[in-house]
């Protein structure tokens, strides 16, 4: 887990890291031979990754998941198409309190025996602590 706002840095500092480790490395032990200067071969391979990057940037909000993200803005796909109940009705068809939280578990089949004992702990509570809680588990 990384402290928030520390996730670029952490990110370029291992990039960073990796890339001296690689640099040393082939320093001290080339694998070809020096038919083009390091430093030319050096600087075309990293102007590669800096377009490459580049290229992601720019490209991604074209691909479908950048698609998927945009479609709800313009009022497109499937959930506009749909009339959907208002949020009350909704809530009260599974029989849920607008005013209640409610915490959904999914799992506890089989392996995950302290789920299901944590679980079964919570729901006699759930009153109390004002949490609605709905296992969503197998047998």
């Amino acid at each position: 887990m990384t402290l928030p706002g520390t996730e670029g840095a952490l990110r370029l500092s291992v990039a960073l890291g990796l890339l001296l480790v690689m640099a040393l490395w082939e320093l001290a032990a080339p694998r070809r031979r020096a038919d083009m200067p390091r430093l030319v071969r050096w600087s075309n391979n990293l102007a590669l990754v800096a377009l490459d990057a580049a290229l992601v940037w720019l490209i991604f909000p074209l691909t479908l998941a950048g698609f998927a993200a945009w479609i709800p803005t313009r009022g497109w796909g499937l959930f506009a198409l749909i009339p959907l109940p208002p949020r009350a009705e909704g809530l009260a068809a599974f029989g849920l309190s607008p005013d209640r939280p409610t915490l959904l578990v999914t799992g506890g089949s089989l392996g995950a025996q302290r789920l299901n004992e944590t679980l079964g702990e919570i729901l006699p509570g759930s009153g109390r602590s004002g949490v609605k809680a709905i296992d969503g588990g197998g047998a």
